[in-house]
């Protein structure tokens, strides 16, 4: 089953949930922030062959969320509008995402789930990439989409879902949490196929103002790291009270260090593949609060042996709430493993939140 043929099914399932949902959130975001937007950022100027900045067209991009909720339904649609740097044998210049799921419960324990996508609904804590703000896709109890159920009573959770894709893909997922003690989970994932993955986490948050996390995944994919087969995830979160500082950070490293070029051969780098991320978040007052935040990584590109690439960025910025919404900017800097300065970028976006009803 295709996702593109989930859609009409979606799109009335959550209009007909919106009719009886108590309680209606409609959530706008506007402008261009690779972090809360499917456009890049609104500004660009990226290096070119002759070691000389050059200015990328503006990036713009619209998200409209709507959330619903009651008793018995559990649902969101959202629908992304971004610009697209056009390449020379391409003629589209925008791209249209629907994405959306809707939940119902039948009886208090148990929850049916149908959508294209199930955002960050359904995860094990331990999970949780907090300088990134998201979970890990191997956190997901019942997948990334697709039609299934979710039990839950006492803190335990058992998930288990079909995935919408042109074969059958099946996934599951169990955690148990204790609140202000800790968490633990596992999921399966794709789990009639050689290449399906497993991933098992665990979270302390006993430890005053300080939560700790971990995990080991098994046939890794995902955003961070290429080309590894396992990994291990590390997370903390240190909140200090009183002062406005809180403290976000994560680590995964790649246990495998060899890629492929199809022919069969094999080529390993020196180093393993790595991803660092760290935020430090100060709230001034009630409307201002400013970030820092910082990642580096160490990846795998090429099938040829030392081909590879080692990353950093630096993006100091800010959130200041008006009556009219809230308003986010900075500036990214992005460099190589030599500290070479390779890309600034100016993010710029506006989004507020209302209930219809």
């Amino acid at each position: 089953m295709k996702k593109t043929i989930l859609l009409p099914a979606l799109l009335l399932l959550i209009f007909e949930g919106a009719v009886f949902a108590q309680t209606l959130t409609f959530t706008n975001t506007f402008g261009g922030n690779v972090d809360n937007l499917s456009s890049s950022d609104f500004i660009r100027y990226l290096k070119d062959e002759n070691d000389e900045f050059q200015k990328k067209k503006f990036s713009i991009g619209e998200r409209a969320q709507l959330d619903l909720s009651s008793p018995e339904l559990d649902g969101r649609i959202r629908l992304d509008l971004a610009s697209l740097d056009a390449k020379e044998d391409e003629d589209e210049d925008f791209s249209l995402d629907l994405k959306g799921y809707l939940g119902f419960k039948p009886v208090s324990f148990a929850t049916l789930l149908a959508g294209n996508s199930f955002f960050s609904k359904f995860v094990i804590p331990a999970s949780y990439l907090p300088a990134n703000d998201e979970y890990t896709i191997h956190g997901k109890l019942t997948g990334a989409d697709g039609a299934g159920i979710l039990l839950q009573t006492a803190g335990f959770r058992l998930g288990a879902a079909t995935e919408a894709d042109e074969e059958a893909v099946f996934n599951f997922g169990a955690s148990y949490e204790l609140k202000n003690a800790f968490n633990i989970g596992a999921t399966f994932q794709n789990i009639s196929d050689k290449a399906g993955s497993f991933g098992v986490f665990a979270g302390f948050d006993a430890i005053y103002a300080f939560k700790v996390a971990g995990g080991y995944i098994r046939n890794y994919k995902g955003a961070y790291l290429q080309n590894t087969k396992d990994a291990l995830q590390l997370s903390l979160q240190w909140i200090l009270s009183g002062t406005g500082f809180s403290v976000y950070a994560e680590g995964l490293l790649g246990l495998t260090n060899d890629i492929g070029d199809g022919s069969g051969k094999r080529y390993y780098d020196t180093k393993f593949p790595w991803y660092t991320a760290a935020r430090l978040l100060y709230k001034l007052n009630e409307d201002t609060t400013f970030y820092l935040k910082g990642t580096s990584g160490h990846e795998l590109k090429s099938s040829k042996a030392g081909e590879t690439l080692t990353r950093f960025q630096l993006y100091p910025h800010f959130d200041h709430k008006t009556s009219m919404g809230t308003f986010r900017s900075g500036v990214r800097f992005s460099f190589t493993d030599k500290r070479q300065l390779t890309a600034v970028s100016i993010p710029v976006s506006w989004y507020y939140s209302f209930k219809v009803k």
